[in-house]
């Protein structure tokens, strides 16, 4: 079993919304190209991103810092620390990624892992992919990255930045706007549709899912 982590110099996770929009491919692409290596040895875990910035425990009170004993510390110290991503809804699998987690201890200190019932049930609120679900968002990102190969190859440069939700756009810290001129009044965004949310938690899926079958030929 695999688990794929990329170190970022900034805090960051998985956000489907993105990957639909192509702007998130990374790690499913890393993910794929040791899993088609070997299909029948190797099978997916987890995706992670790990912040390479040390996040640093804050205490309210003096007397608050004072009253923490080591181990106290170490556990809030790797909680502040934790990898971000997916992982695959298998309970078993999840156990072998955490060997902490038991019927007392349900939440992993060290990846984004919450388990319910005694150690029984995945938590609903837990970030992370059924296997089916996976192998939709795998094949659809291998078909996305397909796609913007051939974009770039028939040599399209539209002016067209992704705008999403309340982020800095990219025209905020590219160095190259002199010459793109990115210009509101002539030029649209690439605004990033909000398709997975809580109330609609499988519509991304059903999208992915269908453009993969128009991509192989199928109905």
């Amino acid at each position: 079993f695999l688990r794929i982590i990329d170190y970022k110099s900034s805090k960051r996770d998985i956000d489907l919304n993105k990957v639909y929009a192509g702007l998130q491919l990374q790690l499913f692409v890393y993910m794929n190209a040791i899993l088609s290596s070997n299909k029948e040895r190797y099978k997916p875990a987890g995706l992670f991103y790990c912040d390479f910035n040390t996040n640093l425990v804050g205490f309210e009170t003096y007397s608050k810092m004072l009253d923490m004993n080591d181990e106290i510390f170490y556990s809030e110290k790797l909680k502040k620390n934790k990898l971000t991503g997916f992982v695959i809804k298998d309970v078993e699998l999840l156990k072998n990624l955490d060997k902490t987690l038991d019927s007392d201890n349900l939440t992993s200190e060290i990846l984004p892992i919450k388990l319910k019932s005694k150690g029984l049930e995945i938590d609903a609120r837990m970030s992370g992919l059924t296997a089916d679900e996976f192998e939709i968002v795998n094949e659809f990102v291998l078909n996305k990255t397909k796609d913007i190969c051939e974009e770039i190859y028939s040599g399209n440069i539209d002016i067209k930045p992704y705008k999403y939700k309340d982020e800095k756009l990219p025209c905020d810290y590219c160095k190259y706007k002199s010459i793109c001129r990115f210009d509101i009044k002539h030029n649209k965004y690439n605004n990033v549709k909000k398709l997975f949310t809580k109330d609609r938690p499988t519509e991304i899926f059903e999208l992915m899912n269908s453009e993969n079958k128009e991509k192989r030929g199928e109905k």
